[in-house]
């Protein structure tokens, strides 16, 4: 099973950044509460996903206050995308999260122009 905060570093090394690179992450949605029936009652219910924890979503964040947050562990095969949709600015590349085919990884645009062109 992968790590979500050591592919997010595995993909900006990729870029020959450093996690001092990243300016800001934005938290697009959260993770899905799971549904459950209660084996006592038979109560249908949800339980909250406890990565979601202390996070906002919508809201931009500095690494430092969410890198602890996405350190867990997570599907990155096929199925449902089981990680936070983020967006990574640093100042040179935008990172966003793909999937193709149920299959979830980083994808990156640069974040200025081309010189010279």
């Amino acid at each position: 099973m992968a790590n979500f905060k050591a592919d997010i570093l595995e993909a900006i090394s990729r870029m020959k950044e450093t996690e001092e690179d990243i300016e800001k992450v934005y938290v697009g949605s959260l993770l899905d509460e799971t549904y459950y029936r209660n084996p006592n009652t038979k109560e249908l219910g949800f339980h909250p996903d406890p990565r979601n924890s202390d996070l906002v979503d919508g809201k931009c964040y500095d690494w430092e206050e969410v890198k602890e947050k996405f350190n867990y562990p997570y599907d990155d095969g096929y199925g449902g995308m089981d990680c936070h949709d983020i967006v990574i600015w640093t100042p040179n590349t935008i990172y966003y999260i793909h999937e193709y085919d149920g299959s979830t990884c980083f994808h990156t645009v640069s974040r200025n122009p081309p010189k010279g062109g």
